[in-house]
């Protein structure tokens, strides 16, 4: 049992949530894609990366205002 403690203990600090801390704030200038901004957003609702309120993060990142 001990020899397979390592490989667990690797398998659960790569996991992907552990790539996002939402302790550290983020701002959108932070994010080079829609979907890194996306996903973030997504572990992490922080209100400074959606402005109006609208649910996408990043609008002119992602330019959801030319969408519609």
């Amino acid at each position: 049992m001990r020899r397979f403690l390592p490989f667990v203990l690797a398998f659960f600090a790569a996991s992907p949530a552990a790539a996002f801390d939402c302790a550290e704030a983020r701002r959108c200038k932070d994010f080079t894609t829609c979907k890194a901004a996306e996903a973030y957003f997504a572990r992490c609702p922080r209100p400074e990366l959606d402005r109006d309120g609208d649910g996408h993060p990043c609008e002119t990142l992602c330019r959801f205002n030319s969408r519609r």
